[in-house]
């Protein structure tokens, strides 16, 4: 062995192998901080570190052959042929280690496609036309084909794209071959509608996306009153064009029924308001479904958007006052219609944040028995495995509600959140990005863009990013426990980061927010004494994310030995969450 290395330094393949490593190294870090910073796909990276590994051979052999070129003798000696028989094997056994590890292979654990072959029976409904001649009814035209969709969503038999992402080609001229690729469906339903006084007339067409033509299309002119019986006849003849399959529903004995023309247009109205979502909207949308549940005391969509509408004002205005108002209307709705998979959601939603476990798994087995293809079905199977802490099934089940929803940023976000818990950051900027490019500007998401810079070490560009949303996190001083003060951690500022937290602690104590990120953040910079508190107040308002501290990746383990630590853990509704994750595990499918 001695002779060969003699002949590689008399050859200079030792000073070659320095320098080529030096710069081989300096590529690949160059590849890594170019990559994220100009969105390049995985396999530019991994094709950089490859040739890297596969060109110091390849170098050593143009060496040694130049070499062999210049000695005296001026042919391949024997030292020389053994030497080139070692470079020859490098090469092969570098090229196979190499081409194995970055070949292309299936997702493993978690990292799940977000694209397969699309599903024979997804279909997609478009924003109706309105041709009624005055463009404020659009409400009434959007709400109709909105109702349809909800009518779709309830069958089994299909899997229908979600209002968020089908209604954002509203107003585009893009044909329905591209509308169907971006939402991953085979077939899409188009038309119009016509209000004229008590009567209305709905036209209709299934396209199929493959070829543009039409697998089936119908004009219903009726009265107003009788809008219900039309949404389901218009479902079942969708439903016999895709699968040809007929199964009654309680969608179709719900339909059965008439409804005020009023209350109808005010549901509509109402719905239109709560996609807006700003909170003057939101008020105007629950004084008008109060009106119509008074009106149509039997009309289950009416109750079950209330219950959202309130939800929606408790969550992003903090008007927790109106959630047992939310409560009771969800519960009215499944009381109509025992299969609302939205209205199951809603109190599922509730039952979490009141630790009531073992009701919202029924609610959640009776939204899966309604049909497991909704999005708001597979995002509440998400909602239950990210609370019950099953990560691998949080994310196959959110994967999968984006297909149906591949417009939904607030998906985007959740699949985003996952990789950056999980410390996979080059996968959470690739999903961030995403959301980015569906709505832009939302201190949440370059937030959490920020927070993804600083898992990859790039503080500076962490810093850029945070200073551009410096007015969001001036809101409050909670706002700061994000990403300024993880920039603090990394960078070793102990004194700033405290400084920070002991503002947020003041501005809690003082005005309520999020104890459990007080707690969290006294618990990074390793202050258990003073994590407690917030631990307990998080304990003492059912905050679910209490729950997470076993498992979070990037915390600190001293918390579990210590002793106040392991009394709050051996409470009685902690022991109870930990008996409902063992029965979360068998629902979800999850082997221990």
């Amino acid at each position: 062995m001695q002779y060969l290395l003699d002949a590689a330094r008399s050859r200079g393949l030792d000073r070659i192998t320095v320098g080529y490593a030096v710069a081989a190294w300096a590529a690949v870090q160059a590849a890594s901080i170019a990559a994220p910073a100009y969105s390049w796909p995985a396999w530019i990276l991994q094709l950089v570190i490859l040739s890297s590994l596969l060109g110091l051979p390849v170098v050593l052999l143009g060496a040694w052959w130049h070499g062999v070129r210049q000695s005296e003798a001026g042919h391949i000696s024997r030292t020389d042929l053994h030497l080139l028989i070692v470079l020859g094997a490098a090469m092969l056994v570098l090229g196979g280690a190499g081409t194995a590890i970055f070949w292309p292979r299936a997702a493993t654990q978690g990292a799940i496609r977000e694209e397969s072959a699309v599903p024979v029976n997804a279909v997609a409904v478009l924003p109706f036309a309105n041709l009624s001649g005055d463009a404020t009814k659009d409400y009434v035209s959007d709400g109709i084909a909105d109702e349809l969709l909800n009518n779709l969503a309830g069958r089994r038999e299909l899997r229908v794209a979600a209002r968020t992402s089908s209604f954002a080609f509203k107003g585009r001229n893009q044909t329905v071959q591209a509308i169907a690729g971006a939402l991953h469906v085979r077939a899409v339903l188009e038309g119009s509608v016509i209000e004229s006084g008590n009567r209305i007339r709905i036209n209709a067409q299934l396209v199929n996306a493959a070829d543009g033509f039409q697998l089936w299309s119908q004009s219903f002119d009726r009265d107003l009153t009788d809008i219900l019986v039309v949404e389901s006849d218009i479902a079942r003849a969708i439903t016999s064009a895709l699968v040809r399959t007929l199964s009654p529903t309680a969608d179709d004995q719900q339909a059965s029924r008439s409804i005020d023309r009023e209350a109808f247009l005010q549901y509509l109205r109402a719905k239109a308001l709560g996609v807006h979502g700003n909170e003057d909207d939101l008020n105007a949308a629950a004084e008008l479904l109060r009106k119509v549940t008074l009106k149509a005391q039997d009309f289950a969509p009416a109750y079950q958007q209330l219950a959202q509408t309130y939800l929606s004002l408790s969550d992003r205005y903090g008007k927790v006052s109106l959630l047992p108002a939310a409560e009771n209307a969800a519960q009215q709705a499944i009381n109509l219609d025992p299969v609302n998979v939205k209205a199951l959601a809603n109190l599922a939603t509730i039952r979490l944040d009141q630790w009531k476990w073992d009701e919202a798994l029924d609610l959640f087995r009776r939204m899966q028995a309604a049909n497991p293809n909704q999005p708001d079905v597979l995002h509440m199977r998400s909602t239950i495995a990210y609370t019950f802490n099953f990560p691998a099934e949080d994310i196959k089940a959110e994967l999968k509600a984006a297909e149906l929803d591949p417009l939904q940023p607030a998906l985007k976000y959740d699949i985003a959140l996952w990789y950056w818990n999980e410390m996979r950051y080059g996968e959470a900027l690739e999903a961030i990005r995403k959301v980015l490019a569906l709505r832009k500007g939302k201190y949440q998401d370059i937030d959490m863009e920020c927070l993804i810079e600083v898992g990859l070490g790039h503080l500076d560009t962490a810093r850029r990013l945070s200073q551009s949303i410096s007015s969001y996190y001036a809101q409050s001083p909670q706002n700061g426990l994000s990403c300024p003060f993880s920039i603090l951690v990394a960078a070793h500022q102990q004194a700033a980061a405290r400084a920070l937290l002991e503002l947020a602690a003041k501005d809690a104590a003082a005005n309520g927010g999020s104890f459990i990120t007080v707690a969290e953040s006294y618990r990074t910079l390793g202050d258990l004494k003073a994590a407690m508190p917030w631990y307990e107040r998080a304990y003492d308002t059912r905050d679910p994310l209490i729950m997470f501290q076993p498992y979070e990746k990037y915390q600190h383990t001293d918390l579990f030995r210590y002793p106040p630590w392991k009394a709050l853990w051996s409470r009685p509704p902690i022991r109870a969450w930990e008996s409902a994750r063992a029965e979360v595990g068998k629902l979800l499918g999850v082997s221990h």
